[in-house]
Parts: structure tokens; sequence; C-alpha cells
């Protein structure tokens, strides 16, 4: 590896093939590695938020619609960057209090241009049960943390 020096009273930089290190300089100034490395902190804490949700399936609106003997047709809107076969929603469930499941849409194919989009399933959900959640699943991150809640009427 080749070093070189470059003394200069403000910076002082050390650069070799494959490296390079500027320090703070002697008067106290903001160096070029010092501006950097604040404005990457600052990139990469604007960005966390999207960061930590991207991919995932947003749950937009659910809602049951009772049928008649214990039968409800659920309808559940999802959104999520579908960007083909390798990444999509692919399916969302009903779930019961103790977080069994009562139902599950799969969802057979992207809908890359279809945001957001809406799908049903008809189940039959047992009489003590007043209430429900939904949560839904992509193909590459599997199950979201995010549950849709749903009190069911009678």
């Amino acid at each position: 590896m080749v070093r070189v020096k470059i003394n200069h009273p403000n910076i002082a930089t050390e650069a070799g093939y494959g490296c390079m290190s500027i320090k703070r300089s002697r008067t106290g100034m903001f160096t070029e590695r010092s501006k950097m490395r604040h404005i990457l902190i600052s990139l990469l804490l604007g960005l966390l938020p999207s960061l930590l949700s991207a991919g995932g399936v947003e749950i937009i609106d659910a809602n049951a619609t009772a049928s008649g003997h214990g039968r409800y047709h659920i309808q559940v809107t999802l959104r999520h960057t579908d960007s083909g076969w390798e990444h999509y929603a692919n399916a969302w469930r009903v779930l019961a209090p103790d977080g069994s499941i009562l139902g599950e849409r799969r969802l057979l194919h992207p809908h890359v241009d279809e945001q957001p989009f809406t799908r049903g399933l008809t189940i039959t959900i047992p009489d003590e049960i007043t209430e429900v959640e939904i949560e839904a699943q992509d193909s590459r991150h599997g199950t979201g943390k995010q549950r849709f809640r749903i009190r069911l009427h009678r």
C-alpha cells in the first residue's frame, strides 16, 4: 500500500490505496470526514422509519358483514409495494381473540398495478366471538406485525 501525507494548517490527511482518513484539524474546524459522518448519520436517521416499514403489507381497512347463521363476509384492503412474483402480498388471515386462525385468503398473484386492493372471504365465526383481528403477509418478509381489529355485529 502506498501512503501519502498532506500537511496543511487546517487539515491533515492520510491516504492510501483503498483507504482514506481525514482527521479533525488543530484549529477545531470540521474536516471532510467529520462532515461526511454527520451527513450520513442525518440521512440514515431520516430514512430509518421508511426502512423499517419497507416491504411490509399495510392493512388499510377491513370490515365484516353478517349474513346469518354465524357466517360473515370479511373485506380487507391492503397496500404493498408488489414488485412481481418474487415479492408481493400473498395472504391475509382472520384471527380469533386467542390467536387461532378462523379463515385465510390466499392471494395467488402480484398486484403491481392495483394498489391498494380489496379482497373478500366468507367464513363461519362462533357466536361467542365478538371481535376478530386481521393480519397480512408478503412472500419475502412473512407475516407483518400490524393487526387490524374488527368488532362483529350480530
